[in-house]
């Protein structure tokens, strides 16, 4: 049986934006970025984690890392409950859980050498370490990751969007993490510099037994290096199941219009496919709709789904495939 690394469990994120009335005491309005969110990664795994923007997909990676405040549970390796711990407590995890960021330019501090970059975790959760074995260390890391050792007192805007990246995979790797959070690492890189990236994470993966929550809008690349998928809508999960069996068969209708509307490469496919078109606009998350928060723009809504919430439920005979929705689908032909 595969080892849990990460299990969360009715996780919340809300931040108060204003009053709701003008006289004292009023009441504030909270915005629900994350609303309930349960899932559960196993070591060495990856969980890929797709939504259209607002959905509550970076807000959540950055409350299992203690960067925003959360409530409900997310225990570590079947003891700890991180969002429990101190900010001094917390410390002592962070070198097990480490993050790449979108904006791989912006992520790094341009005073900094790449040396220095991707030392600092080092200088921080190693300090037994002498300078000599952290400058190996770091060039043994740039090595692994595809830079070259010698580039070790450039600075960041000397290199490319795809090296710049690659560094902060090294920076992230460095303290050999067993978790890492990658909050849409390819969305700014060329098509090309994207494979590259995937490839080179999915190596590093097995290599080193990594587990990967994996945040993207391109589900072809979700696909392709994700071992299970939850789809987010509103902050809450419409939908998590093993890989193959949420592209063959996707059962909510927001899984279903977001895979038929993701292109393929073979043209005889993309020119068959159907498409399912999301209707309407996305609600405010102030004022989510009632019920399922899906069912505005739900081309099978009906008065039930005004009136309950649909409860995330695994399907019989599909193992380990959960959908919250009061009508899942029996069937798609999406073509995604």
């Amino acid at each position: 049986m595969t080892d849990i690394l990460l299990k969360a469990d009715a996780v919340h994120v809300r931040y108060p934006i204003r009053k709701a009335g003008l006289l004292p005491g009023a009441e504030p309005l909270w915005l629900k970025a994350v609303n309930g969110v349960d899932f559960t990664l196993n070591q060495g795994q990856t969980l890929g984690v797709v939504g259209e923007s607002g959905c509550g997909k970076s807000t959540l990676a950055r409350a299992i890392i203690r960067l925003v405040e959360a409530q409900g549970r997310v225990t570590w390796k079947g003891g700890t409950d991180l969002l429990s711990l101190s900010p001094r407590q917390m410390l002592a995890y962070r070198a097990d859980i480490q993050m790449i960021f979108q904006d791989p330019l912006a992520s790094l501090n341009p005073r900094m050498t790449v040396g220095d970059s991707i030392a600092e975790p080092l200088k921080t959760h190693r300090e037994h370490l002498s300078r000599r074995q952290i400058r190996a260390k770091v060039q043994e890391m740039m090595a692994r990751v595809g830079l070259l050792p010698d580039q070790v007192n450039r600075y960041p805007h000397e290199f490319s969007g795809g090296q710049c990246q690659r560094i902060g995979i090294a920076r992230a790797l460095i303290v050999e993490p067993k978790l890492i959070i990658c909050d849409e690492p390819v969305s700014a890189l060329d098509v090309s510099i994207q494979a590259q990236i995937i490839n080179l994470l999915m190596d590093l993966q097995k290599e080193n037994g990594l587990a990967l929550l994996f945040i993207a809008h391109d589900l072809s690349v979700v696909k392709h290096i994700s071992t299970e998928v939850m789809v987010l809508y509103l902050g809450r999960v419409m939908e998590i199941a093993p890989r193959d069996s949420l592209y063959r068969k996707p059962l909510h209708p927001y899984t279903q219009a977001l895979l038929s509307a993701a292109p393929v490469p073979d043209p005889a496919i993309e020119r068959a496919k159907t498409a399912l078109p999301i209707l309407g606009e996305l609600p405010s998350p102030l004022n989510p709709p009632s019920g399922c928060v899906f069912r505005t723009r739900c081309p099978k809504a009906a008065n039930l789904c005004a009136e309950q919430v649909p409860a995330l439920k695994e399907q019989p005979s599909l193992d380990g495939h959960k959908v919250a929705c009061h009508f899942p689908a029996t069937a798609y032909s999406g073509g995604g």
